[in-house]
């Protein structure tokens, strides 16, 4: 046997394992965050976007984003709806073996809308997450600090990616593009701007 059949031999094994399938919510196509960070899974993993249709599939990770997203419909029966329905599709995931990643963006609705049902909602979804990831130490910290269950978890810190590629480079002086003398203090916001 040569010195290289054993790596020919594991990378035949690699092309035919199956691939890990991971569920991902939400995709969003308005912000790079998501569709970037999946594009870099590798070639042993396959994503498909979350939708109800594809519960019919088996998944070994339903990477959730943003679930307190749920609280921010104003109407509560709707969010209350919309929230079980999320939770019993979580514990369909769960029952056939797929394991539960949530990546903490937030540790509570922006909006504020129903305390109480946000409170529940937090009992109920916790116990349900099987693996953390968060975009810092801080924030993992944070999240722990508020969901101790957190701390039994497998958890990692994957810092937020760039979006250099994503958006067209800006060739000349941005600041006399916009009219915007030299000497001028200059405050950028990253993120979306809301009542």
């Amino acid at each position: 046997m040569s010195a290289i059949q054993p790596l020919l031999e594991s990378e035949a094994v690699a092309r035919t394992a199956p691939a890990l399938r991971v569920l991902a919510w939400p995709i969003d196509p308005g912000n790079p965050y998501t569709a970037s960070l999946y594009a870099q899974m590798g070639p042993g993993v396959h994503v498909d976007e979350f939708s109800p249709a594809r519960l019919v599939h088996r998944y070994g990770v339903w990477h959730v984003h943003w679930p307190e997203s749920l609280l921010n419909i104003r109407n509560a029966a709707l969010a209350a709806f919309k929230l079980s329905s999320f939770l019993a599709m979580i514990d369909l995931v769960r029952l056939r073996g797929g394991k539960i990643v949530w990546t903490v963006h937030n540790l509570k609705a922006h909006d504020n809308l129903h305390p109480k049902l946000e409170a529940m909602f937090y009992r109920r979804f916790i116990p349900r997450v099987d693996g953390v990831i968060s975009l810092s130490e801080t924030g993992l910290a944070l999240a722990r600090e508020r969901f101790p269950r957190l701390r039994q978890l497998p958890a990692t810190v994957i810092p937020h990616g760039h979006y250099r590629d994503q958006y067209p480079r800006c060739e000349g002086d941005a600041r006399a593009e916009l009219g915007i003398p030299a000497n001028a203090r200059v405050m950028l916001f990253f993120g979306e701007i809301r009542a």
